[in-house]
């Protein structure tokens, strides 16, 4: 095994995540278009037939290049989110649509 490679057994247990929680998410990296994540398949862990995980193998480097790039789209989503919401606030005259209005009592 290469010093770099690791498993999804082996990062779930560090990140204290369930295993299919990590396999969603290579598997998410597997479908990135721009370099993604090659995944081998290690073997399998379970007592029966129902409760066997696959296990997966993948090189470290990548992984951790995969999630900063998920990381950046992230922002990136979030600050156009940021705008939309701020020009819906705000009618073509730029004032502010929702108003309260002070009630008197």
């Amino acid at each position: 095994m290469n010093t770099n490679e690791t498993n999804s057994w082996k990062v779930a247990n560090e990140c204290g995540l369930p295993h299919e929680v990590v396999v969603a998410k290579l598997r998410k990296y597997k479908r990135f278009k721009s370099k993604p994540l090659a995944l081998f398949r290690e073997g399998t862990m379970g007592k029966t037939p129902e409760d066997k995980e696959i296990i997966y193998s993948f090189d470290q480097k990548a992984y951790d290049a995969c999630v900063v790039k998920e990381r950046k789209a992230s922002l990136v989503r979030k600050g156009i989110q940021s705008e939309n919401a701020k020009a819906n606030l705000l009618d073509s005259n730029g004032i502010p649509k929702y108003i309260t209005k002070n009630k008197k009592k």
